[in-house]
């Protein structure tokens, strides 16, 4: 599961990426041509803003399996007991937070679903969205509730 988050960070990244370059290469053209030469990708910034959530969202099970920000001059001196009570307790607060959150944009996508709700300007249908997010969600709760269960010292 860690690996198709993160090849669909990649791939979200990669499209955020060519839209942003695409659109103020069309923006250049646009103006260098007097208005002539339109070429601008119509919702652009909505691509733009929902590749930019598949990225974050898609890169939080890597972040929270690589290990999330912690004060190495603190944890270095506490000791290694209490260092490694602490870690599993931040866990299991990953995997409680990736669960309910999971199920609870599951579950609206499924309100969505139901009733046709769809983005501003690409009318994409707006369950997808919702649905990836709780669906990456739940991947970093199962990944914090890993991280709880598995033997000590093991990386």
């Amino acid at each position: 599961l860690l690996r198709v988050c993160d090849g669909m960070a990649l791939g979200a990244l990669a499209v955020m990426f060519a839209v942003v370059a695409t659109n103020v290469l069309a923006r250049a053209v646009f103006d260098y041509s007097g208005q002539a030469v339109n070429f601008i990708i119509p919702g652009a910034i909505e691509i733009s803003r929902y590749a930019l959530m598949v990225t974050v969202l898609a890169s939080l099970p890597r972040a929270a399996e690589a290990g999330m920000v912690r004060v190495d001059m603190l944890i270095e001196r506490l000791p290694t007991a209490f260092a490694g009570a602490l870690e599993r307790l931040w866990s299991l607060v990953i995997a409680a937070f990736g669960g309910v959150t999971g199920w609870l944009l599951l579950d609206e996508a499924l309100l969505q679903r139901g009733r046709g709700d769809a983005t501003q300007d690409l009318e994409m249908p707006l369950w997808l969205s919702t649905g990836f997010a709780g669906c990456a969600l739940v991947v970093l709760g199962l990944t914090g509730l890993w991280l709880v269960l598995r033997p000590r010292g093991s990386r």
